[in-house]
């Protein structure tokens, strides 16, 4: 499984107590004090636990664990200093948008699927697979989805998108709903070097026509 040491940054036009609030509301979240910062942390019997913090006004950190709400405070207020290198610079470059995502894939999760291997894909070359970024835009009554795959080098960026090609089609094959055949066509799968850009830009229907066709393939 991927870490679970992981934050997310929530921005918009919003009362940010409010949400705090209505997520103690619907939680067992208990209040905590770090550095002389107030966030509430709820953990689960299972042992899990996330924790949700007040940045400013329209700004709050959801986050998996305190120590990442510890480690946000301590570079506040200058006792860390802020990630820096290749993985900041990727998510920095991503354009504006609604959830703007980037991370390294650990080595347990690649080695997890490239033990999956089945077909004629060639799934080696997921180890060489260095960061992924995610971006969420919302224009007009579209929803774009834009997906970056940075690997080492071109040749297994090329197997990659090879593999997602071949999973698009499979899906394709398997769904009954031709609105959702038509939104999978229009997904666009590029290889430049050593990075995969996918693409995808659905109305809010045509979403939900792939999720009910999911579903019917779901086997309960």
């Amino acid at each position: 499984s991927i870490d679970q040491h992981s934050g997310y940054f929530i921005i918009g036009s919003f009362d940010s107590n409010a949400l705090i609030n209505k997520a103690i509301e619907d939680g067992n979240f208990e209040k905590a004090r770090y550095q002389g910062y107030e966030y509430y942390l709820e953990t689960s019997s299972f042992g899990s636990s996330q924790a949700i913090m007040e940045i400013d006004d329209g700004l709050v950190l959801l986050a998996t664990s305190a120590s990442v709400i510890e480690d946000v405070i301590d570079i506040q207020k200058g006792d860390k200093n802020s990630h820096s290198g290749e993985l900041m610079d990727k998510y920095n470059a991503l354009d504006s948008g609604i959830v703007k995502i980037a991370f390294e894939v650990p080595a347990n999760v690649k080695e997890d699927i490239e033990n999956s291997n089945s077909g004629p894909y060639n799934f080696e070359s997921v180890n060489e697979i260095e960061i992924i970024t995610y971006l969420f835009q919302k224009k007009s009554s579209a929803m774009t989805n834009t997906v970056n795959v940075y690997t080492s080098d071109s040749a297994s960026a090329e197997d990659i998108a090879d593999v997602i090609d071949g999973f698009l089609k499979i899906y394709k094959g398997m769904i009954p709903d031709e609105n959702a055949k038509e939104t999978i066509d229009k997904i666009t799968i590029e290889q430049k070097g050593s990075t995969v850009t996918i693409k995808s830009s659905s109305t809010v229907q045509q979403i939900k026509d792939m999720s009910n066709s999911f579903s019917q393939m779901m086997p309960y």
